[in-house]
Parts: structure tokens; C-alpha cells; sequence
């Protein structure tokens, strides 16, 4: 499947890498639903992301990374902390059960009550708690610039802690027919950031374009779909993305994928042009620049379209990619790395890592040291199911926490196997408990909520925002 010249697995040290006579440049880049197998520099031959694999020749390609989870928020959360889901808890169960639930009373006192008990929860499982650190706090010296395009990533979430700068841009309009647009315009706000500070930065940019609905259409799906689609495009909004992605038969999963190749590509040439312009700006090669996706995204693999249904490879596997300063030849590591990693590296690069919590953590991102040890996720969907998962080396196992259901995979390439082994499935469950603990996130949701604040999390914009990306019916 690919057909990559192995130039060599070991990743180039930063002090053979980076050169310090520049005030040092790190730019995060993570990216919603984002499959590890559609890049070309995985070895798709589908030819969306022509730019990403450009850049991937300039860089060192993470052949077994993973989430933390098979949606956004608890992924993010771990990423921005270091921690996994069992020690975060930031995981938004049951989000789309209790607003539906509130919607159907429409302005009656019922609804009311009902909303506060949302916004209740959602403080305590939808708010990054403020005594947990987040690694850009600790970058001192920093201009630091976020900027984000998932309403789950909001500021009123607690994700614009640790920021100078922080930008949010809602990635879809709500009008049918007008679901994104907003790349450009958060390119150019980084360009803004990047030239009014000219010491050290660090900017973090979520992109959204590859999340349903899938789009925009107009411009790359002619390119990818040589059949007609059969209905006007303009009507493909988050309520025809449910219908059709609702017991989808072969062609229609086929329909859905070259949407979300439409809209890969285009996020493509946007990231092109902002990799062009911080080449024009002498500032791309001398840049620390990370590429990874939250989580990824199903098509019917394993019964389920989208994210946040399971936790098998096709959602919770991602793609990697990392260039250090004045890297120039690809590299290629296939030791198993995960989205905890990303803080760590970032500091171990910025020389923070000792004066922060992450003291003593390994940094595999950004040196040869391997990670040397699994990956460990969670997943606590919307109809309440809680799964954990632990991969370890080319072993994986899935756990359902309530009925104690395991189940063993050997990973094979691109996907799993089922095996029958309960002695080897009990083996890694121990070692997965080692981890996580003897713990029932469903508890969470059981319990009395409390309140963060007197403030609403979910306002009538909120909601909206949260209905275009399908989180509310």
C-alpha cells in the first residue's frame, strides 16, 4: 500500500535539526475527522491532499498514532493536558440526549428546567477544569495565538486558557447550502498574528472543513465524483447528512466519502497556501510545524458513519506529521505514539518541559526516544455506551465497561483482525486497568450535577452552532 522510499525511522534530533540564531516558530495544526488513510503520504492513491504530502516529504510520518478518543472534545482535551480521558473526565456524555429532550418543550417552563440541568452537566463534563494545566501555559516567553473552528473548542469551555491571542470562527453558516468558508478567513488572522510578533510563537489552528456535513462541494467535487449526485446540492445540510448516512446503502456511503473528499481538498489548498506564505515569509523552514487529526472518521467499516460510535482504527487512528526546523528528507516512525505526547514534545522543544508539570515525561515527537508504550483512549458515546481501549504494540483490545465484554484484535496494517484469545484479552485488560483504573465514567453521568457557573454554556447561538455539526437533531 505504500510505496514511500524508507530514507531511514530514526527522527533527527533538534540539535541536529534546529538552528537557535532564530527566535523559534512552533505551529500546531490539528484537524477534524481527518483519516490517517486518505493522505497520499500514507499511501492513498486518491490524490486529495496533494500539499500535505509535500509536506510529509519534509517530515517525519507517525505510522501508529492515535487519539484519545473517537470525538473531538476528549481527544482535544488530552492533547492540550497530557492526560487521558479516565484522568481528564472532560467527556460531554449524553450531550445530544438532554438537548433533544430540552428542544421538544419549546418555550415551555419545562424546557427551562431541563436546560439547566444541561448546563449543569456540561460544567462538569464539558469545561476543562482550571486546576488541570494545559501545556501552552507554559510556554513563557511565547506570543501565543490560538484559533479554532468547533464550537466545542469555544472559549466558554475553558479552551482559550493560556492563550495571548485566541480566535474563534464558526466553520459553517447556517443557511442550507452554506456550510463553510472560514479557512481563509482563519489564515489570514494567523498571517495577522504571526507578523505583529516577531519573537517567539506559538500558534494552534483547528480546522473543520472535514467534518459533516462534508463540503464545500462546489469547487472539488467534479474532480472526485464523475456521476451526478441526483438532488440539488444547495439542500445538503446536517439534516440530509443524517437521512442519507441513515441505514446508507453502498452507493450512498459512496456519495458521502467523495463529499468528504470534496471537502479534503479544499482544506488541502488552504493549507498549501498558508505553508506558501510562511515560505514567503522565511519563516516555514525554521518552523517546528505538527499536523494531526483529532480523531478520524467511519464509512460504514464497522456498521456506523462518522465519529464517536467505537473505538476501531478507522476513528481512533490518526495521522501524524512532524517537521522540525530545517528538516529536509522524510523519516518514519512506527512505534506506537499518542495525542498525550504532543505537550510534552512541544516543551521538550521549547526547553519548558522541566519547569512544567510534564516534568520527566518522554518527548518522542521531537527525539529519538520512543514512546515505549501504548496508546490508551475512552469513549462515552451519546446513547451512553462506555468503552476503553488499550493498543499495544500490534495487540489491541476493546472493553465494555458495563458488561465486561472484551474484545482482541491483532492490528494489521490498516486494520484489525478479531482474535480468540480470553488468557492474552485478560492479560491486557490488567494492564489497561493498570492505567485507567477500575473506573465507570456512566457513574458520572448518574450523579447529582453541580454547577460551574451562573452563566449558560449553551445559548441559542451555542445551539445553533451545535445543530450544523449534527450534536443536536
Amino acid at each position: 500500500m505504500r510505496n514511500w522510499l524508507v530514507v531511514g525511522v530514526l527522527l533527527l534530533t533538534q540539535s541536529q535539526c534546529a538552528r537557535r540564531d532564530d527566535a523559534p516558530i512552533i505551529i500546531l495544526i490539528t484537524v477534524d475527522s481527518l483519516r490517517w488513510d486518505v493522505l497520499g503520504a500514507y499511501g492513498s492513491e486518491h490524490g486529495l491532499t496533494p500539499n500535505l504530502d509535500k509536506f510529509a516529504r519534509q517530515a517525519t510520518r507517525f505510522d501508529r498514532a492515535y487519539a484519545t478518543s473517537s470525538w473531538t472534545k476528549p481527544s482535544i482535551v488530552s492533547l492540550m493536558t497530557g492526560l487521558l480521558p479516565s484522568q481528564h473526565l472532560v467527556l460531554m456524555s449524553g450531550l445530544k440526549v438532554h438537548l433533544n429532550r430540552a428542544e421538544q418543550f419549546a418555550d415551555t417552563d419545562k424546557k427551562q428546567e431541563l436546560m439547566q440541568d444541561v448546563n449543569q452537566r456540561l460544567g462538569r463534563l464539558s469545561v476543562v477544569p482550571p486546576h488541570l494545566p494545559m501545556f501552552q501555559e507554559f510556554l513563557s516567553g511565547y506570543a501565543r495565538g490560538a484559533f479554532v473552528n468547533n464550537p466545542h473548542l469555544h472559549a466558554q469551555f475553558g479552551f482559550d486558557r493560556g492563550w495571548d491571542s485566541f480566535g474563534f470562527f464558526p466553520s459553517k453558516t447556517f443557511q442550507t447550502g452554506t456550510m463553510y468558508a472560514n479557512t481563509p478567513v482563519m489564515n489570514g488572522r494567523i498571517r495577522e498574528f504571526l507578523a505583529n510578533h516577531k519573537g517567539p510563537k506559538f500558534v494552534w489552528a483547528h480546522f473543520n472543513d472535514v467534518h459533516y456535513p462534508y463540503g464545500p462541494l462546489e469547487t472539488y467535487l467534479s474532480r472526485v465524483r464523475k456521476t451526478e449526485v441526483g438532488f440539488d446540492l444547495t439542500r445538503y445540510d446536517m439534516g440530509m447528512h443524517e437521512q442519507l448516512a441513515t441505514n446508507a446503502d453502498q452507493d450512498t456511503v459512496s456519495l458521502l466519502f467523495d463529499f468528504y473528499a470534496a471537502g479534503l481538498m479544499q482544506f488541502d489548498a488552504n493549507l498549501g497556501q498558508l505553508f506558501q506564505e510562511l515560505r514567503q515569509r522565511r519563516e516555514y523552514d525554521r518552523a517546528l510545524i505538527l499536523v494531526v487529526a483529532d480523531h478520524g472518521e467511519e464509512f460504514m467499516e464497522h456498521g456506523a458513519m462518522g465519529h464517536g460510535n467505537n473505538l476501531y482504527e478507522t476513528t481512533f487512528r490518526v495521522p501524524l506529521l512532524v517537521k522540525l526546523p530545517h528538516q529536509n528528507q522524510p523519516f518514519v516512525r512506527g512505534d506506537v505514539v499518542s495525542l498525550i505526547d504532543v505537550g510534552p514534545s512541544i516543551l521538550h522543544y521549547a526547553n519548558r518541559l522541566d519547569l512544567s508539570p510534564y516534568s520527566g515525561r518522554s518527548a518522542p515527537l521531537v527525539t529519538e526516544s520512543r514512546a515505549g508504550k501504548g496508546a490508551v483512549g475512552a469513549l462515552l458515546s451519546n446513547d451512553l455506551r462506555h468503552l476503553q481501549t488499550l493498543v499495544l504494540g500490534d495487540e489491541k483490545i476493546v472493553v465494555d465497561v458495563a458488561s465486561g465484554h472484551i474484545d482482541l484484535f491483532q492490528i494489521h496494517g490498516d486494520h484489525e483482525v478479531p482474535l480468540e484469545n480470553q488468557q492474552r484479552a485478560k492479560a491486557l485488560e490488567t494492564k489497561l486497568l493498570a492505567v485507567v483504573g477500575q473506573y465507570n465514567f456512566i457513574g458520572l453521568v448518574d450523579q447529582e450535577p453541580h454547577q460551574h457557573s451562573s452563566d449558560p454554556l449553551i445559548d441559542d447561538h451555542m445551539m445553533e452552532q451545535l445543530r450544523a455539526l449534527g450534536y443536536v437533531e
